[in-house]
């Protein structure tokens, strides 16, 4: 029987992308969605800017042109009018994902609290649009348990019209599930709703080994043998990783360590833990300021105590800024919710002061120098309180580390006691030493070599 993953389903594919975008795709983009296309549970886990998110329109492209012309693939067996959910933990992500949708000729639709707020004051019901007028429903994990969703599930015509699940970076299950966002709980149920033929795809560029991964599979209820596991190193050799002391608690308002920052033209985004924290910081930069950054609106904050406009505002500024040599100083002080998806091609630089876990390090500093050809010297700062430095040390000198909520994260002190940051990422993500290289078919890569790992690492630990 006709496969996806064979020869000739590959080819099918790379013709189709190759002329449906404006790129082709990658071997190991194909590797995945000729998994997805043959109704297998994938999870895939590459480096933040590798072409994860396109695993999600690739796969809708492909099946939309072999329903329009069937002779293509007779043997291909789709729903007649596809339909696949997209989970998003941001509305930041949902937004930059319906864009780029859009622009591909997908009927895309983000829907969140906002969204459906600013349909119902259209007088629209954003739940028949989606049922009638949508391929691709981008949806915040809080919309899960409405009751608008959940009629939407019960509602043959679009039951049998999904054909895919997403859920786009599956390792917040493990924290912000738990700790921070309950209906990240929901997602977990949700699959049970859907049809049985509905695969599965879990995106993420940090999934550490051991008991992360295992806690997602249980979590989305996957078994060994029974989906198939895509992992590409998370390494970024292009950036510089460096770990230092910070003097912070909740009281702190004066941050020295942090004054070069205003010294620095180009791109910064930082991001502070709480948004009080970094409303902190940035009056501070304020006053520190002698190139009056504020005053010409170029330190931003991006929140979600901010308005949907401003923060919509922010976003245009740095878009619009792509020239790193000759731009003005932008700076930027953000929460999570700039940490994911959100698609800035050159930040030159980024801060993380005091990240709750490596995953939170690995996936916020993942925001950086996105776009290599933009972007030279690519940098990630890490601040770390001295008091929960001290305590990392003290940790990793005596190995008393446990999984309770009071204690530090395993892979955060396993990373500050390495003798090299690089190595360490790479143990923590059990990263291969050296990825497949794509074939002479890949037009992306010969547009834009892969990098390769350097001889001498350049982390602050070495």
């Amino acid at each position: 029987p006709f496969k996806f993953q064979g020869s000739i389903g590959r080819q099918l594919c790379r013709q189709i992308l190759s002329t449906k975008l404006p790129f082709g795709p990658h071997d190991y983009q194909l590797d995945v969605i000729t998994r997805v296309l043959d109704g297998e549970d994938v999870i895939a886990v590459s480096a933040t800017g590798s072409g994860k998110s396109a695993y999600i329109y690739m796969v809708m492209i492909i099946a939309l042109a072999i329903l329009d012309d069937r002779s293509l693939c007779p043997s291909a067996c789709f729903p007649a009018d596809p339909a696949m959910v997209v989970i998003c933990p941001t509305t930041a992500l949902e937004e930059d994902l319906e864009q780029k949708m859009t622009s591909y000729g997908l009927r895309a639709k983000a829907v969140n609290a906002v969204t459906k707020m600013d349909a119902e004051c259209a007088n629209i019901n954003i739940w028949q649009l989606v049922e009638t007028e949508v391929t691709v429903l981008l949806i915040s994990p809080e919309m899960l348990a409405t009751q608008g969703f959940q009629g939407l599930l019960q509602h043959k015509r679009f039951k049998v019209q999904i054909f895919k699940l997403v859920v786009d970076e599956i390792h917040l299950l493990n924290s912000w599930g738990v700790n921070f966002r309950p209906t990240f709980q929901q997602i977990g149920l949700l699959r049970q709703r859907f049809p049985t033929s509905t695969s599965f795809i879990g995106l993420t560029g940090t999934l550490q080994k051991g008991k992360p991964y295992q806690s997602i599979c249980k979590f989305l209820g996957l078994q060994p043998g029974k989906f198939y596991l895509h992992r590409r190193s998370n390494a970024r050799p292009d950036i510089q990783l460096n770990i230092h002391t910070i003097r912070c608690n909740q009281a702190t308002e004066n941050f020295p360590e942090l004054n070069w920052v205003l010294e620095n033209s180009g791109k910064t985004l930082i991001f502070c833990l709480t948004i009080r924290l970094g409303f902190k910081l940035a009056v501070y930069f304020w006053y520190q300021d002698s190139q009056y950054l504020l005053a010409n609106d170029r330190l931003r904050l991006f929140n979600s105590l901010n308005s949907s406009e401003y923060n919509d505002q922010t976003l245009r500024l740095l878009r619009g800024h792509s020239n790193v040599e000759t731009a003005s100083t932008v700076i930027t002080i953000a929460t999570d919710k700039l940490s994911v998806g959100v698609d800035i091609s050159d930040f030159q630089r980024v801060l993380i002061i005091d990240p709750t876990d490596l995953d939170d390090l690995w996936q916020k500093g993942g925001r950086v120098g996105r776009n290599r050809l933009k972007v030279k010297d690519a940098q990630v700062f890490v601040y770390i309180p001295s008091a929960k430095m001290k305590l990392a040390q003290d940790l990793a000198a005596e190995r008393r580390m446990s999984d309770d909520s009071g204690t530090m994260d395993v892979g955060l002190v396993d990373l500050i006691s390495s003798s090299c940051l690089v190595s360490g990422i790479n143990e923590a993500y059990n990263n291969p030493v050296n990825d497949p290289k794509c074939s002479n078919l890949c037009t992306s890569c010969q547009a834009l070599p892969p990098l390769v790992r350097p001889e001498i690492c350049n982390c602050n630990y070495c």
